[in-house]
């Protein structure tokens, strides 16, 4: 040993939960990161991806409940002929 000691690192990023997250390497374009920083405003890439990410699983979720009420009979789809909405 040459005495020296390392800085310690932590062990994960601040502000994250430790469990799910991992770390990943891609390719993305720059402009639609930096547009959707600025319509999400959020502070990092990292966020920005994670809010996006979350984003798109909301929008499933809300597709999904939207068809439930519709099938219950609780939504007319404006857009079907009239014969279809009675």
């Amino acid at each position: 040993m040459t005495g020296r000691h390392p800085i310690p690192r932590p062990k994960r990023p601040r502000g994250r939960p430790a469990r799910g997250w991992v770390r990943k390497n891609m390719q993305i374009d720059q402009r639609k990161l930096d547009a959707a920083r600025a319509i999400l405003g959020t502070a990092t890439e990292t966020d920005t991806v994670d809010a996006a990410l979350d984003a798109v699983a909301l929008r499933r979720e809300l597709i999904a409940g939207v068809r439930r009420v519709r099938a219950a009979g609780g939504i007319v789809d404006i857009n079907a002929p009239m014969k279809a909405r009675q």
